[in-house]
């Protein structure tokens, strides 16, 4: 469901370096999900169900995934 609360950070680091007069060197790190927290769905809400109250499902979140970059301008 598109109600249920998502836990979902992406980080970013950049340095940029300046090497001589000309030549610059940028450094980036990118963390998607940088967390993995799990989202879980909702609890069962049938009281009939020997399952009421539990949560028996999880949503689909991407996995962490880590990006590193270097870029040389001149």
């Amino acid at each position: 469901s598109s109600d249920l609360p998502v836990n979902d950070w992406n980080l970013n680091v950049q340095r940029d370096l300046q090497i001589g007069e000309r030549v610059r060197l940028q450094l980036r790190f990118d963390a998607v999900n940088a967390f993995n927290h799990t989202v879980f769905g909702p609890p069962e809400t049938n009281p009939l169900t020997t399952n009421f109250g539990r949560i028996l499902t999880q949503t689909e979140t991407p996995n962490r995934v880590f990006y590193m970059q270097a870029k040389v301008q001149f």
